[in-house]
């Protein structure tokens, strides 16, 4: 198991649109086939994306202030969306004040892996050398003078992999808006509650809310799947040190996590990455 205090947590100097600045919470390992990341990422009104998509998984957490993902399509604060690899989205545009969210990049079902942002600030680096990247596309000139356009995560993913990415085809058509208010809570143990928001694809990567009372206690963890869980909200103490908000754990495979919610409670997100075992 992995445990990461907030105040530990590191600021990427990565954003080549606008402030997108992002705090990595935890993140996998480069060799794992599930590799993800977790971010807490806020959004100015210069921050612009083109209409584009990617070849692992997103969820995403709006925490403060609306965010816009494309046109007549915003999430507002406390609402959340999955955004399937391989489905378009965009063009997306910042705001004022600053959208901030918590977002998990995990690998998809099509097992195209996930770059993380120290690689692909480091690849970006790379191909500034021998072009120019703007409102997220790349641009370069051949050896005759041609003008050659490309997404700029495609042209990074395709640098450091040295073969032209393939998209997978989108098991979803596009990303699914989730309104946790409406779901119901289930009583989970003593003074613990649960919300599942959904679970997606063959591998059946999904989250889930809890809400821990004071003093609380709950045991989290799976039998088949890696789970990441966040503190949304709240404070609590595990193996006797305490926690804050935006803290993070990682529980392995048939490992048990334990947590205890301190007197202001506790709101956890748990994300459950893919099981790729089969």
């Amino acid at each position: 198991m992995k445990a990461v205090k907030y105040s530990d947590a590191r600021v990427n100097a990565f954003g080549p649109r606008g402030d997108a600045g992002i705090k990595t919470l935890i993140e996998g390992r480069a060799e794992d086939a599930d590799n993800f990341a977790v971010y807490l990422q806020r959004m100015d009104e210069k921050f612009f994306t083109p209409r584009h998509r990617h070849n692992f998984d997103q969820y995403r957490v709006v925490l403060e202030n609306r965010l816009n993902i494309g046109p007549n399509f915003d999430l507002d604060p406390g609402e959340m969306a999955y955004f399937p690899e391989g489905a378009h989205y965009g063009p997306q545009h910042g705001s004022s004040p600053s959208a901030v969210l918590l977002t998990l990049h995990v690998a998809g079902a099509s097992r195209s892996g996930y770059i993380n942002l120290e690689e692909l600030t480091a690849g970006l680096g790379a191909l500034k050398e021998r072009g120019s990247i703007q409102n997220g596309v790349y641009t370069e000139f051949d050896a005759s003078g041609k003008k050659r356009n490309k997404d700029s995560y495609e042209a990074v993913w395709e640098h450091l992999r040295g073969r032209e990415l393939k998209y997978p085809r989108p098991r979803y058509p596009a990303p699914i808006k989730i309104q946790p208010d409406d779901f119901s809570w289930i009583s989970w143990s003593a003074g613990v509650r649960t919300k599942h928001l959904g679970s997606f694809t063959e591998c059946h990567g999904g989250w889930y809310l809890f809400e821990l009372d004071k003093d609380a206690r709950g045991t989290f963890g799976m039998q088949n799947h890696r789970c990441v869980i966040v503190v949304k909200d709240g404070s609590l103490v595990h193996a006797g040190m305490r926690y804050e908000k935006f803290s993070s754990f990682l529980v392995e495979r048939g490992e048990n996590c334990e947590l205890q919610a301190q007197a202001d409670g506790a709101m956890l997100i748990q994300f459950v990455l893919p099981d790729f075992r089969q």
